[in-house]
């Protein structure tokens, strides 16, 4: 199996990706669990509110800009994009943040962290474990594939053997 070379650059692609996905779902988790403990509540106010269209002409990321002060009262800027309009986020409106104190462009509405801090790390092994497992059926007819082949080869050859003595 591990001599055919599709199974093994699938393998390896799909390897790759999924601790891609692993390593930027620890790094999230980790901005969550650090702005829970050690960020600062405070209230922003949107400021704008723009669509863009995805450079192939379709899908929408909607882009909220707000504006807060820090515990320094420096104003900040930032924005959160949506793949879809969010109702809960409206030009005018105040909206909660939460922001590291020593460096205020890390922050998050608290309305987008999750409940549970570590679902994208869940949502990532979940797609390590369907992406592993189709690796391995596919690895697992590219094996048959080849014993099949391998047999029938070696019965040819036994079959010329025998038919030479």
């Amino acid at each position: 199996m591990w001599q055919n070379k599709p199974f093994v650059i699938f393998f390896s692609v799909v390897a790759a990706v999924s601790v891609l996905f692993l390593f930027f779902a620890g790094r999230t988790v980790a901005l969550y669990d650090y702005l829970l403990h050690n960020g600062i509540q405070t209230h922003a106010g949107v400021v704008d509110h723009y669509v863009r269209t995805g450079s192939k002409g379709y899908g929408q990321n909607h882009y909220y800009v707000y504006r807060f002060l820090d515990s320094r009262n420096q104003a900040h800027e930032s924005r959160v994009i949506r793949n879809e309009p969010d109702s809960r986020i409206e030009v005018g409106h105040n909206i909660e943040i939460i922001y590291d104190p020593l460096d205020p462009g890390k922050n998050i509405p608290a309305i987008m962290m999750p409940a549970d801090i570590y679902q994208p790390i869940y949502s990532s092994l979940k797609f390590m474990a369907a992406a592993l497992g189709v690796t391995f059926a596919f690895g697992g007819l590219v094996f048959s594939k080849f014993a099949q082949t391998r047999l029938r080869w070696t019965s040819i050859r036994r079959l010329f053997d025998k038919t030479d003595r």
